[in-house]
């Protein structure tokens, strides 16, 4: 693996998240052409592969990096706990959530909030466990595209439409109107 490339990777993740912020709050520090979110229970299927495959594809891209965000703040990129996931490990995606880290625990069982991005810059994936609510982030009209043909595979939904009860699965059907209130005044962009 290539140390600057990862280095990048780390980097554009540090400086693209909101340090000690979580939704319902704005997560993100850039500004991004739309948001969608999806259960987060998706994130670890192949439905979220084949999504974020695509995504890569789309943009040129062979390398995304997936980062524990508590630890991304780390003086140190090795405290940092991350999986950098390429062409040969995406065949194997669903047992890359259970591959080990440093502390012998699977990362699905181990992490509350995931990031990940890749190396365009195009599309950011962020996600809480406690909220079950994952959110991918877009720019450009390719990418943006590229997410709407196949967002139905995750069931993702605009932050506008978590008031459509006949659109919202669950575990949105569930949220606080309060709560949808204050994350909307972040990501809604109608």
């Amino acid at each position: 693996m290539n140390n600057k490339l990862e280095n990048t990777l780390l980097r554009h993740i540090k400086n693209s998240i909101r340090n000690g912020v979580y939704f319902p709050n704005m997560v993100f520090v850039d500004v991004w052409d739309i948001y969608y979110l999806f259960p987060s229970d998706y994130l670890t299927g192949n439905e979220a592969a084949d999504i974020i495959w695509s995504l890569m594809k789309c943009n040129g891209e062979s390398l995304l990096c997936f980062v524990d965000v508590t630890t991304i703040y780390e003086l140190k990129n090795d405290s940092i706990s991350y999986i950098n996931i390429d062409n040969d490990l995406y065949k194997d995606y669903q047992n890359m959530w259970e591959k080990d880290r440093d502390d012998s625990i699977p990362w699905l069982c181990n992490v509350d909030t995931y990031s990940a991005s890749s190396t365009s810059g195009k599309w950011f994936l962020y996600s809480e466990r406690d909220n079950e609510i994952s959110m991918i982030a877009l720019k450009g009209p390719d990418s943006i595209e590229c997410f709407k043909a196949c967002r139905n595979l995750v069931h993702a939904i605009l932050p506008e439409d978590l008031e459509k009860k006949e659109l919202v699965p669950g575990p949105f059907d569930r949220l606080d109107p309060k709560w949808i209130e204050s994350f909307q005044k972040f990501y809604n962009k109608s």
